[in-house]
């Protein structure tokens, strides 16, 4: 049976190859009613997001191995109901990918490094709202 859907807490992914820009960003944002997962690099969020899965992934966009576009790619092949942000530099920004008006976005919303993490937590809560989901905390198709 699922949990009671006052129970259910959001799960929210960092995903950068910089421990300390996630170290920064745990330690900014601890006080938020998330349960928040750090992963360093695309293939170890990768891993998590296939383990676990999240309602919200937030990504840097420049990463050895895996960089943000295709690791969301990724994400949302798993899940397209994953809300997903990428966190860039301004020059990164004018190269985005656009996909097909038919396809969800690879990223919901984009922020310019370094972004203001108030700023930040405000988007990620704001793509909880609840008419969003399901009633047991998953994100409802469409």
């Amino acid at each position: 049976m699922p949990p009671e859907p006052s129970a259910w807490i959001p799960r929210v992914l960092f995903v950068d190859d910089d421990p300390n820009v996630l170290r920064g960003i745990g330690k900014a944002l601890r006080r938020q009613k998330w349960d928040m997962v750090f992963a360093t690099g695309g293939p170890a969020g990768l891993e998590e997001v296939r383990q676990r899965g999240f309602d919200v992934v937030v990504s840097d966009m420049r990463m050895p191995e895996l960089d943000g576009w295709g690791l969301l790619r990724q994400v949302r092949a798993l899940d397209p109901t994953t809300f997903r942000i990428i966190l860039s530099g301004y020059s990164e920004l004018n190269t985005v990918p656009h996909t097909p008006s038919i396809a969800p976005p690879l990223a919901h919303q984009l922020f310019e490094k370094p972004c203001d993490l108030r700023v930040l937590a405000a988007a990620v809560d704001g793509s909880l709202i609840p008419s969003r989901f399901d009633g047991w905390g998953r994100r409802a198709a469409g």
